[in-house]
């Protein structure tokens, strides 16, 4: 299959968000249900929900950048998480984000291409102009290109560009089930002309819960570099929150101001979901992988467990690729996040390079090669 629009006829295409959507057997609502009564203090009389379970609201912390055909396919159920209803016009990126993720054929850059939208937002204040342009997502994780563009004659020529506070947000859906964290991290991309006063950047962001149509927010406040070794060693001792040598006391601010800019996120989310129900184990720790979901970028999963189990003991679980050239991809070399409420965790990562679905020829999860075909 040459194209995207040929890989796609072999899916159902559905409009709705399988996040956390898995219905739980009996056994796991009631052993949901009573731990929960538990931890709350409420009497074993009291009925719940599943649907309103208590979720934990993690906070957003940068990540480090690293980098159906039904008939056929009895051992895992395979929906497309498609927007059917919105009409997507064909993309054409910018060339430099979408060498960021090293295309080697034509038709992998026509799979990007494919997952992006065009966005041209801007917001400016004190002569510094931050410039969102465009936007190449799936299901659980999107990447951002933004320009930042100082006064003409300017020259943003050093290295580190940040700003003293950056807030990325979300739109939030609450009424979901699962738990709710995301992280992220901001690069410098490789600069055209670094000689002019544009500073390109690249927003790397995931999510446990799903980003496709909604809407994200950058909030900075003050464009600064950091400080050299030199200048951090000659900084007073840590002192009062607001004076030299408090913990912000690490950049030199070049442009004071705050910049605030809501932009939506409306790219074609091709994310494939395979629906399973695989009792696993990791050394003593035993759950159930109820979906995996799959892109050309990404790769997350959810999983149920019936004890209350540490987050950091998922998030070392080894999870391999097989492609069918003979390559693996560890994804614990890839920028991977894990979100936990008390019985559900989402883990995802996300791949430094393309990878076309059509060529990988196995998923394996805890030494386990799950049972869904490509």
């Amino acid at each position: 299959m040459s194209k995207l629009e040929d890989m796609m006829k072999y899916y159902n295409l559905k409009e709705e968000d399988l996040l956390g959507s898995e219905a739980l057997s009996e056994e796991e609502r009631a052993q949901i249900l009573e731990k929960t009564l538990l931890k709350a203090g409420l009497t074993p009389e009291l009925e719940a929900d599943t649907a309103s379970l208590p979720t934990s609201d993690i906070p957003l912390k940068p990540k480090k950048p690293y980098r159906k055909r039904f008939a056929l396919l009895t051992a895992a159920c395979i929906t497309v998480l498609a927007l059917g209803a919105v009409s997507f016009a064909a993309t054409s990126l910018n060339s430099t984000f979408l060498n960021f993720f090293h295309p080697q054929t034509q038709e992998e850059t026509d799979l990007l291409n494919g997952l992006g939208t065009i966005i041209d937002q801007q917001v400016t204040n004190n002569g510094l102009t931050i410039h969102i342009k465009e936007a190449l997502g799936d299901h659980n994780a999107v990447y951002v290109l933004f320009d930042l563009i100082a006064a003409e004659g300017t020259v943003l020529d050093q290295e580190q560009y940040t700003f003293v506070l950056q807030n990325i947000s979300l739109e939030q859906d609450w009424s979901s089930i699962g738990p709710h964290g995301a992280g992220y991290s901001i690069q410098e991309m490789e600069d055209p002309d670094p000689t002019d006063n544009i500073k390109p950047m690249i927003l790397s962001f995931s999510s446990s819960q799903k980003i496709s149509g909604k809407k994200m927010t950058f909030d900075f406040k003050d464009f600064s570099t950091y400080k050299t070794g030199d200048e951090l060693e000659n900084r007073p001792e840590m002192t009062e929150p607001g004076t030299p040598g408090d913990e912000n006391d690490i950049y030199n601010i070049l442009i004071p101001g705050e910049w605030k800019i809501e932009f939506p996120l409306n790219y074609q989310d091709t994310t494939v979901a395979y629906k399973l129900n695989e009792a696993l184990k990791y050394k003593d720790i035993s759950f159930t992988l109820k979906e995996v979901r799959l892109s050309p970028i990404s790769i997350s999963m959810s999983l149920v467990t019936s004890q209350d189990i540490s987050s950091d003991r998922l998030h070392e679980t080894p999870l391999l690729l097989h492609l069918k050239d003979g390559t693996t991809i560890d994804t614990q070399q890839c920028s991977r996040g894990t979100s936990s409420d008390t019985f559900r965790t989402v883990i995802d990562a996300q791949f430094d390079e393309i990878i076309n679905p059509t060529e990988i020829q196995s998923i394996e999860y805890c030494g386990t090669v799950l049972p869904i075909k490509f």
